[in-house]
Order: C-alpha cells, then structure tokens, then sequence
C-alpha cells in the first residue's frame, strides 16, 4: 500500500512493499523491495534498498545498496555506500559517503565517517565520524569511534581501539586492546594485545610485544619478541624470544634467537648473536657480539664481548673487554680485565686487572690479579 504514493516525475523506478520509496518525487533509477524501504527518498537516484525498513531515511543520497532489515535506515545524504547484511548494518548512518558494510551490526553506529571498509560481525560497529578504515574479522575495530586510517585484519584486530589513528593490526586478537595509540604496526596473533596508548612501535610475529601498554619506539620481530615488555622504549629485538623477559627496560639492541631473553630492567644493551646475553637480567651498558657471547651475564655491567662463547659463564663482572672465541669464557666475577685471542683467559673466574694477549695467553689463571700476558699460550 502506498508504494511510491508520491512519485511525480521520477523514472525507472520499482518499488514493492508496504510504503516502499512513499515519498519518492523525481528520484530515477531507484529499487526498493520491503516495508518502509526507502519511505522518504525524494530525489536520491540509483538507489538499491531491499530489506524491511531499509534505507528508510534516504531522502537525496545517491549510489547507495543498502541490503538486509533495517540497513542504512538513517542515511539521508550519504552516497555511494554499500551496505549488507542483517540486523541494522550501517543503520546510524546519515551523510557518510563512500563506506562498505559487511555482515551484522556492521558500522551500525557509523553517521558521517566516509571511505571505510567493515566487513564482518559488529566489525566497527561503534565508528561514528572514523574515516579511512578498514576493519575486517568479526568484532575488528568494534569500539573505534573517531580514530582514522587504520587497518584492522583478523578476529577482535583492534577491537577496542576507539580514537587511535594510522594503525595496522594483522592476527587474532592483534591490538586488541589497544585505544588511543597510534602510529602502530602490529603483524601476528596477539602481537601488541595489551597495547592501550602506546605509540610508534612495530610488533611482527606471534606474542611479539604482548604485554606493551603505554610504550613508544619499540621494535620487535620474532615469535615472543619483547613479549613481556610493558612500558620499555626504544628497544630493537629481533628473533625468537629476543627480549622476551624485557618489561621495563629501554634503549637495548637484542639480535638474535634468545638475545637478551631474560632482561628485565637492564638498559643500554647491545647483543648480537644466538642467546647472546640471554640471562642478563639487570645489567646495563654492555655489548656481547657473538653466539652464547655473556649468556649467563646477569647483572654485570659496562662489559664488552666479541667472539663466539666469549664471558659466556659470567654473571657480575664489571667493565671487561674480552675479544676472540670462548675468551674470558669461565669469567664470573672478574672486573676489568682484557683479555684478546682465542682462549685468552679462558679460566679466569674472580681475576681482576689482567692484560691477557694472544691465543690461551693466561688460560690457566683463575682468581691471580695485575697481570700481564703477551704471546701465544
């Protein structure tokens, strides 16, 4: 009853259900199928709305494909949209333009936010004035309201963001929690889940940054990189649980598998190699190049390893300078030695102070002090 009741010029129009496109004048070009579909459109043109209540609001919006009950129901001016899906896909929507909506609740509450892609269940359900994003996966970016050219890929990716912009979140439960930060690259299942107001930092593979909240400029690549870090900045891991014990702690360089795995508070740290200071936990200022290079450091400090196994075995020392393989390798708790060549001071334990050069130069010392050893053997 009442289909196109007030239609004077328009043309090529087809309207079924009960009120269909009842207000229409000029519009052309129109298809509305159900109760209340397109009811007050009076020169919106090329229009597709099928469902009860569809695009029911339209009124001069144009290019518009508005499928399922209640879908674009407040749309008025909005152009070129496409909506579809049951249950009140893109229903809030009044002027924004150029937006796709796919599956239920899709960018329900969506009114002037133009050029966004939500496809799957309450995928941006919440955007309001959001513009430029894509959310993809059920739930993805389901709280996002203002925040802007973001891209949520993956099931609840993004889910509680709500005004952070210029985000790329790509995984299952990626980002999930984050809401204000921006700037964020965050590739992986739950890489950078807890991440709130965090900014700039890039998070590739399983865990990496899981548990960053509020930190900045941090890069992590690899399964359970910086997985515990929390509010540490500046940091690079890279590689498998590179850093993953970091929570606190900024300014490190971890490169490679197990690199400063148990770091917690220790800053300044550069290693480089295969657990490459892997149990060091609160020292700080010490650079380790080389596989198992300081791996059993835990809080020595200022120390500097070159060379494969180099001060693998210790723990405490302070401002050591060890170069070539396995030297200074028995090293617990000795303090400023050098040690160059291969094997060079390879059983010093608590020695300070020794000047050990050349390959096994001082291998057999273990506590003795001021010395200095030049040659082979």
């Amino acid at each position: 009853q009442s289909a196109g009741y007030f239609n004077t010029t328009g043309a090529q129009n087809n309207f079924l259900g009960y009120q269909a496109g009842h207000c229409n004048t000029t519009g052309q070009y129109n298809n509305f199928f159900g109760q209340n579909a397109g009811f007050a459109n009076t020169t919106g043109g090329s229009n597709n709305f099928l469902g009860a209540v569809a695009g029911c609001s339209n009124t001069t919006g144009s290019g518009n494909n508005f499928f399922g009950s209640q879908a674009g129901r407040n749309n008025t001016t909005g152009g070129n949209n496409n909506f579809i899906g049951g249950s009140a896909t893109g229903l809030c929507n009044t002027t924004g333009s150029h937006n796709n909506f796919l599956g239920a609740n899709a960018g329900q509450c969506n009114t002037t936010g133009d050029h966004n892609f939500f496809g799957g269940l309450r995928a941006g359900c919440k955007n309001t004035t959001g513009r430029g994003n894509n959310f993809i996966g059920q739930e993805a970016g389901r709280y996002n309201t203002t925040g802007n050219y973001n891209n949520f890929i993956g099931y609840e990716a993004g889910r509680f963001a709500t005004t952070g912009s210029c985000n790329n979140f790509l995984g299952f439960n990626a980002g999930v929690n984050n809401t204000t930060g921006s700037q964020n690259n965050f590739l992986g299942s739950y890489a950078g889940y807890a991440n709130t107001t965090g900014n700039y930092n890039n998070f590739f593979g399983l865990s990496a940054g899981r548990c960053n909240t509020t930190a900045r400029y941090n890069n992590f690549l690899g399964q359970n990189a910086g997985c515990a870090n929390t509010t540490g900045e500046f940091n690079n891991f890279f590689g498998l649980n590179a850093g993953r014990e970091n929570t606190t702690a900024s300014n490190n360089t971890f490169i490679g598998n197990e690199a400063g795995r148990n770091t917690t508070t220790g800053k300044y740290n550069t290693f480089f190699g295969n657990k490459a200071g892997c149990c060091n936990t609160t020292g700080e200022y010490n650079i380790f190049v080389g596989r198992n290079t300081g791996c059993a450091n835990v809080a020595g400090n200022y120390n500097v390893y070159f060379g494969g196994f180099a001060g693998e075995a210790a723990t405490g020392g302070l401002h050591n300078f060890f170069v070539g393989r396995s030297a200074g390798r028995s090293n617990t708790s000795g303090c400023y030695n050098n040690f160059f060549g291969r094997f060079a001071g390879y059983s010093n334990t608590g020695g300070n102070r020794n000047n050990f050069l050349g390959r096994c130069a001082g291998y057999d010392n273990t506590s003795g002090t001021d010395n200095n050893f030049l040659g082979y053997s």
